[in-house]
């Protein structure tokens, strides 16, 4: 025997419930992989903007930049340059302080050549866009010189 409830029997009340318990229960699992997907996309981008910006040439900026906000020698770092060596390149950066951060955003590179567009965060904390100009010799990348802006990478990354 069933007993009524509102209108509805006893057990049209629990099929009902747990009709809309199910439900809730995929729509809270349909936002969880929503944000699952959001999350990971976001960390896959991240991660390729790193792969894409990982070669020597890349490397030898990071190590430079290290080294001067460090307050280490950055004079291993600087090449003969065609004659146009600058071993107080790294000068640029004192305005910067000791310690401060940097991300690579760009880079272009033809044959012995390349510039490399890096955002550098100092002690007021304000990003500012700074190239980094290197130069191959003998198969390794030196710096050049390091200079306030960026430039134009025409497409490239």
């Amino acid at each position: 025997m069933m007993l009524s409830r509102g209108g509805r029997t006893a057990a049209g009340s629990t099929g009902l419930r747990a009709a809309e318990r199910r439900t809730d229960r995929r729509r809270g699992g349909t936002v969880a992989a929503a944000l699952a997907a959001a999350s990971c996309l976001v960390a896959c981008a991240a991660c390729a903007a790193d792969d894409i910006l990982d070669n020597a040439v890349h490397d030898r900026t990071r190590d430079y930049l290290r080294a001067v906000a460090e307050g280490r020698p950055p004079d291993a770092y600087h090449g003969d340059c065609d004659g146009r060596r600058n071993p107080a390149a790294h000068d640029a950066l004192a305005e910067e302080g000791g310690g401060f951060g940097f991300a690579l955003t760009g880079s272009v590179e033809s044959g012995d050549r390349a510039d490399v567009n890096v955002s550098v965060t100092g002690r007021d904390g304000t990003p500012t866009p700074y190239v980094v100009d290197l130069h191959r010799e003998a198969g390794t990348w030196y710096v050049c010189a390091v200079t306030r802006g960026s430039v134009d990478l025409g497409g490239a990354g």
